[in-house]
């Protein structure tokens, strides 16, 4: 299922339990640790030039600590205006 990081990254974040894939959670997608929220709309959110605040405001049952540690392991691939968190 596509993730939108890359391979060594990916595992970073399954290891670091920051997300999970199932396959009868949302068809495998790789989605935030006890979510059903998909770790692809983050970074969808953030290509948009939205900022990690936005997201979250906007996908309420997605959890700032996981989001953050998400852009700590992978957060050199945004720019740094993306990566702003209150």
């Amino acid at each position: 299922m596509e993730s939108g990081v890359a391979l060594e990254d990916l595992e970073r974040l399954i290891t670091g339990g920051v997300v999970t894939s199932y396959p009868n959670v949302v068809s495998g997608a790789y989605v935030f640790t006890g979510t059903r929220v998909q770790l692809y709309n983050l970074w969808d959110y953030l290509a948009a030039g939205d900022t990690v605040d936005i997201f979250l405001e906007s996908v309420a049952t997605a959890p700032r600590e996981l989001a953050e540690k998400a852009l700590s392991i992978v957060g050199d691939r945004f720019g740094s205006e993306s990566l702003a968190c209150s």
